[in-house]
């Protein structure tokens, strides 16, 4: 008796958790692309095309475009942003 309570209760908890689990999954939504292209146009259209049809939501650029890749990107509808990788410094931090 006490074997078929367990097995019971290890299906109840089981589908429980299940029907609880299940609700809660979601696939994400929103990706982003850290990208540092290379300097082959061809494979930088290839790599844009692939982005575009997997649905990137934000992709960041290491790095400068030359103007072919600029006019490239400009083709696709990729939100993105260019990282040039920028340090400033203060005027105390120079100092040191």
């Amino acid at each position: 008796m006490k074997l078929l309570n367990a097995h019971i209760l290890r299906f109840v908890l089981c589908a429980f958790f299940c029907l609880v689990g299940w609700q809660n999954i979601q696939a994400q939504s929103n990706v982003g692309v850290i990208w540092e292209p290379s300097v082959d146009d061809i494979s930088f259209e290839e790599r844009l095309s692939f982005f575009d049809e997997h649905h990137i939501s934000i992709l960041i650029i290491q790095g400068e475009l030359n103007t072919a890749q600029q006019s490239l990107l400009a083709q696709y509808n990729l939100p993105f942003l260019i990282d040039l990788d920028y340090r400033f410094l203060s005027q105390s931090t120079a100092q040191k």
